[in-house]
């Protein structure tokens, strides 16, 4: 007869805990080779496309006022 012993609950829960770090790595590492795609793409599309012009962000479009640069409020000159 084979016999089976549970594992202690804190040997139990430390199992867990690396498992969901592994996940979490693994999904993070997912998450910025996506990213990373992506951000590919766009700047290949704002180099090589003529008519791409830079979209509105949805908090200025909500505010309603443009965020305005350094340039914007000092000029080109004046930074350094």
């Amino acid at each position: 007869p084979t016999l089976f012993f549970r594992k202690p609950l804190k040997a139990a829960g430390r199992e867990l805990k690396h498992e969901m770090e592994v996940k979490a790595q693994h999904d993070s590492a997912i998450e910025r080779e996506e990213a990373l795609r992506n951000f590919q793409g766009d700047q290949f599309a704002r180099q090589n496309d003529p008519e791409w012009r830079p979209a509105v962000s949805s908090a200025v479009d909500k505010s309603g006022t443009s965020i305005s640069t350094f340039r914007d409020r000092f000029g080109e000159d004046k930074g350094g």
